[in-house]
C-alpha cells in the first residue's frame, strides 16, 4: 500500500523583498515543513526541508537545495504574480524536497 502525505498548511508570505511559500505536511506520523523563499538577491533564496521534533517542539533542518540549484527564480516579489502563479513557480523545488522527505521517512 502506498503511503500518502497529508498537507496541513500551504501558505504564501510576501515580504518587502521576498516571497516565501511554506508547506506543512504529515507523512508516516512525522510532521515535515518545506520552505521556499525567492528574494531579490540570488544568494538569499532558500529551499529547505525541516522535520518536527516532538520532544523539543522545534523544527530542525533536514536538507536543502543550494540557491544556485533552485528552479524557483529570484525576484518573484518584483513581478505582479498572483498566488496561483507563485505556487506554480515554486512547485518544482517543493516537490524535490517532499520527495526527499518521503525517501528519508519511508
Amino acid at each position: 500500500m502506498k503511503n500518502t502525505m497529508e498537507i496541513i498548511k500551504d501558505e504564501i508570505a510576501k515580504g518587502k523583498t521576498s516571497i516565501t511559500r511554506t508547506i506543512v505536511a504529515k507523512f508516516e506520523g512525522n510532521k515535515i515543513k518545506v520552505s521556499v523563499k525567492s528574494d531579490n538577491k540570488d544568494y538569499k533564496c532558500t529551499a529547505t526541508l525541516y522535520g518536527f521534533d516532538n520532544n523539543a517542539m522545534t523544527w530542525n533542518s533536514i536538507d536543502s537545495i543550494a540557491p544556485s540549484s533552485m528552479t524557483t527564480q529570484a525576484g518573484l516579489k518584483n513581478e505582479t504574480y498572483n498566488d496561483d502563479v507563485i505556487i506554480k513557480k515554486t512547485q518544482n523545488d517543493i516537490d524535490n524536497l517532499l520527495n526527499i522527505a518521503t525517501h528519508l521517512l519511508d
